[in-house]
C-alpha cells in the first residue's frame, strides 16, 4: 500500500538578531496515520523548522518519500507534485474558495 501523509507549515515569530525585531519563520509538519484503512505503520508526526517559507523547504524534507500527500494549495509543494512521486490529495476547503472567488467577481450562480 502506499505511504499517506499531511503536510502543513504553520508561521511562527523568530528573533531577527541585532535588529530588536522578529522576522516569519515557518514550522513544518508532517503526520501520517493509516490505521483507519488497515495500514501496519504506526502513526507518527515530525516537524521542521525553517527560517523563510521557501518552497525548498517541502521538497527537501520530502526528497525521499512517495506516497500521497494531503496540504493545502500552497505553491511551494508543485514541484513535489510534478515529479509524480507524490500524488496530491487536494484539500477541499482551499479548492471551496476559489468557487466562492468566481461567485464573488463574476456573480456565477453555479458557482
Amino acid at each position: 500500500s502506499a505511504e499517506a501523509i499531511f503536510a502543513d507549515d504553520t508561521p511562527v515569530r523568530m528573533l531577527a538578531p541585532g535588529t530588536g525585531k522578529t522576522q516569519t519563520a515557518r514550522l513544518w509538519a508532517y503526520a501520517r496515520d493509516e490505521r483507519p484503512w488497515g495500514g501496519d505503520a504506526p502513526p507518527a508526526a515530525w516537524y521542521r523548522f525553517s527560517g523563510d517559507r521557501r518552497g525548498q523547504h517541502p521538497k527537501d524534507h520530502l526528497a525521499r518519500f512517495r506516497g500521497w500527500m494531503h496540504a493545502d494549495g500552497y505553491a511551494g509543494f508543485e514541484d513535489l507534485y510534478r515529479s509524480g512521486a507524490i500524488r496530491e490529495v487536494a484539500c477541499m476547503a482551499h479548492v471551496r474558495r476559489k468557487f466562492v472567488d468566481i461567485h464573488r467577481s463574476q456573480g456565477s450562480p453555479i458557482a
